[in-house]
């Protein structure tokens, strides 16, 4: 009985199926995209960091308000900010992709079965 009713649920399991996998993939393809510009935006906001210290810098040593050891400290200083920086960001993308697996979790657990096995259905007599 059971088989014969999966069969004629057969379309029906295939849209569900198909509906799920594209609401999946659509969010998976969202947050890739998230990824994606976060890195290039971060090592753009660095790079730009150590050129205007480098130029800053430079004008300060020239003027002697500056020594090449106190620019080296801002530099290491300011690198060791920004890759913490990114590395909060980067964390902030994973927390919304595992949000969004937990919610697909979560209805996996939760989804409720369409066949029950009644326990006195008739039949043979058994």
């Amino acid at each position: 009985m059971r088989v014969v009713k999966s069969f004629v649920r057969e379309d029906y399991e295939t849209r569900r199926f198909e509906a799920e996998s594209e609401k999946i993939r659509s969010l998976f393809v969202s947050a890739e995209k998230l990824l994606a510009l976060n890195s290039p935006v971060m090592q753009f906001s660095m790079y730009s960091c150590i050129l205007l210290i480098s130029w800053m810098g430079a004008k300060m040593i020239i003027a002697g308000s500056l020594t090449e050891g106190q620019l080296m400290s801002m530099f290491t200083y300011v690198i060791n900010i920004l890759i913490s920086l990114m590395m909060v960001s980067m964390t902030f993308v994973m927390l919304i992709m595992s949000r969004a697996s937990g919610e697909r979790i979560t209805e996996v657990l939760a989804e409720e079965p369409d066949l029950y096995n009644v326990p006195h259905a008739g039949g043979c007599g058994l």
